[in-house]
Formats: C-alpha cells, sequence, structure tokens
C-alpha cells in the first residue's frame, strides 16, 4: 500500500486534471475504475489494460514510471465535440424469471430535444436480442463489437418533436447453480436521469436472496400461486445492478402443528405452534391458506432473526400467508414458528367444525401431525363429536417436540386432528 496526495490541476469543459505525487518506488501499479464513458490518461505512466467490470464500469490500470510526479487526465465524451447535447433519458427494467429463461422488457424515455439519429446500449453477454421498437413501431438494430470486444446494440429511430419510447425485448438463460447478476441492458452517451426495476418470478421458481447496489427494494407484491410474485426496486444510478440467487421450488416440506383455541367472552383466540423442517435443495419460503374468518395477529420464531418477512395475498376466496425465511429449512434443526390468531363470535360461532378451527393449512407440505387443543374460559361445558372424542389424547404422553408447540397452554381438551377436515 503506497500512499500519496494528488489534487485537481485544473479543469476545463468535459477534462479534469489532476496532478499525482508518489514516493519514489518501483514498480507501482495504480488502478482507477470510472463510468464506462470516461477516458483516462496517465502521464508518464504506461497503460497495463482496461476492461470493464460486472458492475459495467471501467477499470483503468497503468505501470508508473519512476518520476514522482503524474498527471491523470480524466476526459468526458463531450470534450471532443463541445456543441454536443447528451440526450436525457430515464430507464424501466422488467425481467420475468421462468424456468424456460429469463425474459428482459427494457423501455428508455428520451427527451424532445435529442437530435440523435442512432443510439447504443451495451449488451449483457449471453444475451439475444428478441425485438426493438420506437413508440411501438419496429425499429432496425444491429449487433457491434465494442470496446474489449464488448457487444454493443445499435438502435436507428427517426427524428420526432416529442419525447420518444423505445423499448428493447431480450431473452437469456436463466442460471440456478448460485447468484448471479442479472444481464442489464445500459444506454451509452446519454445522460441517465432515473431507473426501476421489476421482477416477476414464476410460482416454480424460488428466490433465496436478492442484493442491489445502487438500488433499493420498495417492496414485495404478493399475486396468486399461479402468476407468481414480484419484487419492486428502485434505481439511483445508471451503474445499478442485481445479484440474484434462485432455484427450482420443490415440495419437500415436513411440518408437525399444534393450534390451541380458547373461547374468551367475546371473540375466539388461537395460537398455532408449527415446527418445519425440510430436506433436499434449501427451503426459504412456506406458503399457508387461512382459514375463513381468521385475523392474523403476529408470527414470531425460534431461534428469532430467521423470519425475514410475512405478508398475505388473495386466491380467488382464499387468503393465503407467505412466509419468507433468512435461512434454509434444515432437517436435523427444525424451525419453530408461532403465530397468534383471532374470531369473532359473528365469523365462527359455538358450534363449530374442526375445519374452522385449523387456523393454517400449509400448502405443498408433507403434515406429519396435527394437534388441536380446545379451552374454554365462558364457563359452560363444550360437547364434543364421538370423532373427537375417541382421538382424545393426553399432553403429558405427547413427545417433547410436539408439547412444545403448546407451550404454556395446559387446560383444555387435547385431540388429534391429522387428516380430519370437517
Amino acid at each position: 500500500l503506497v500512499e500519496g496526495s494528488w489534487y485537481a490541476q485544473d479543469k476545463d469543459l468535459g477534462k479534469t486534471k489532476f496532478l499525482l505525487k508518489t514516493p519514489s518506488v518501483v514498480p507501482q501499479i495504480f488502478n482507477l475504475k470510472l463510468p464506462p464513458e470516461k477516458t483516462a490518461i496517465f502521464s508518464p505512466g504506461e497503460l497495463l489494460d482496461a476492461k470493464l467490470t460486472p458492475e459495467g464500469d471501467k477499470l483503468w490500470s497503468f505501470n508508473l514510471s519512476p518520476a514522482t510526479a503524474h498527471q491523470l487526465t480524466i476526459a468526458s465524451p463531450t470534450s471532443t465535440v463541445l456543441s454536443k447535447k447528451l440526450p436525457r433519458t430515464s430507464q424501466s427494467t422488467s425481467y420475468h424469471l421462468e424456468t424456460s429463461g429469463v425474459t428482459i422488457v427494457t423501455q428508455f424515455v428520451l427527451e424532445a430535444s435529442s437530435t440523435e439519429s442512432e443510439l447504443r446500449f451495451s449488451l449483457p453477454e449471453e444475451t439475444q436480442i428478441v425485438s426493438a421498437s420506437v413508440d411501438q413501431v419496429a425499429s432496425d438494430w444491429e449487433t457491434l463489437s465494442g470496446e474489449l470486444n464488448k457487444s454493443v446494440l445499435l438502435l436507428r429511430r427517426p427524428p420526432s418533436s416529442q419525447p420518444q419510447q423505445i423499448e428493447v425485448k431480450c431473452f437469456a438463460r436463466l442460471k440456478t447453480d448460485g447468484s448471479w447478476t442479472l444481464p442489464r441492458l445500459r444506454p451509452l452517451n446519454v445522460s441517465w436521469t432515473e431507473g426501476t426495476t421489476s421482477l416477476l418470478v414464476a410460482p416454480e421458481l424460488e428466490v433465496r436472496s436478492l442484493v442491489p447496489t445502487d438500488a433499493a427494494l420498495q417492496h414485495i407484491v404478493g399475486l396468486t400461486v399461479e402468476s407468481g410474485e414480484v419484487y419492486r426496486l428502485q434505481e439511483w444510478s445508471n451503474h445499478s445492478f442485481l445479484v440474484l440467487d434462485v432455484v427450482h421450488r420443490q415440495s419437500q416440506l415436513q411440518v408437525r402443528m399444534a393450534t390451541a383455541a380458547t373461547w374468551e367472552p367475546q371473540y375466539l383466540s388461537a395460537r398455532t405452534g408449527l415446527s418445519l423442517s425440510g430436506s433436499g435443495s434449501g427451503i426459504f419460503q412456506v406458503e399457508a391458506e387461512i382459514a375463513a374468518g381468521w385475523s392474523l395477529d403476529s408470527i414470531e420464531t425460534i431461534p428469532q432473526g430467521t423470519l425475514q418477512e410475512w405478508h398475505t395475498y388473495q386466491k380467488g376466496d382464499r387468503e393465503i400467508l407467505r412466509i419468507q425465511l433468512s435461512r434454509p429449512l434444515a432437517a436435523k434443526d427444525p424451525l419453530k414458528l408461532f403465530v397468534k390468531a383471532n374470531a369473532s363470535k359473528a365469523e365462527i360461532s359455538n358450534s363449530v367444525k374442526v375445519g374452522q378451527l385449523k387456523i393454517l393449512r400449509i400448502l405443498q407440505a408433507d403434515v406429519k401431525r396435527e394437534l388441536l387443543l380446545l379451552a374454554n374460559r365462558q364457563g359452560e361445558q363444550k360437547e364434543l363429536h364421538d370423532r373427537l372424542i375417541a382421538v382424545g389424547i393426553n399432553k403429558d404422553d405427547l413427545p417433547e417436540e410436539e408439547a412444545a408447540l403448546l407451550q404454556d397452554v395446559t387446560k383444555g381438551v387435547l385431540v388429534d386432528i391429522t387428516g380430519m377436515d370437517d
């Protein structure tokens, strides 16, 4: 590590010059990361390499000379043609992730003052252009070889006195073998103003992690299982990118659960404890149908911090709970999850079926055992159907793992309702 000092020597339109003073130590390598449209000149240093980074920046590497003073000049494209004004554009990118691949639709809105008849975009590797249009009319385009053999998309557009909407549709291969950077079309020689990104993930896929750089995750929109789910992000710069880890969803979830339902004077309260374990590919997401008439109050996990977020969405006339975990479920270390809920007497009467007290029905899971404990604080005795009397059990006879799901609830009638729905 060599410490030095540098300061701006002078600046004109499109150029900034710095004087860099370093100790007399050789050899020395000077690395500089700049936006791709910038050019670096380092005198009297020797240029070793200039390559694009995965983030879309350009990394310049220079070999310093024995001299202690070097002049660094950073030039912009506008420095060659001072009268040329870069067009302003906003960008929105939509990714549709399916098992067959990734469809990428990128839209640019170009301001009316731009007179450029040709636009250029950096084209990510392993990305195929499907179509391009200007104001919903098919446009001529071709791919060229740019700097460092990187592909460039050249798109031609007609002159217009109004803002134009440019849309480019691409296709890329889906990667499910680890984290990877989503391919992104980047406009060249423009003044980028703002950008948004949305991800539509098919229900056959499961997002393990999504890490944005120079962007922020705004919210997750829960859709029907048939459609998947949507992530929306706000971008801060033209150099933003997203690192994604997605796998094929597999039904290897195993569940043991116990619900303690209590009749209060004015309402019913319930607490469902679940022991969740998984085998095979990691499971980060759990879904359950919420029984009609019940409202969820809270969700907690043991160990704490395992719950990343939860939300509900409608699927027809059913309400679905979706739980996102921060770590995958394991076979040897089950996760305990506790859900509190309530229901009014108007929704669930004193004469109730077992199915109405099954607060959650875990989807795509193997339910090993399901218990129901009926407690009463109203004073009157509840009458049980003969089928429930026949499956009554003693809490003291439960395995320690299942007894822990009832926590401190000890009074009431405990029955085994595994497989019962009515």
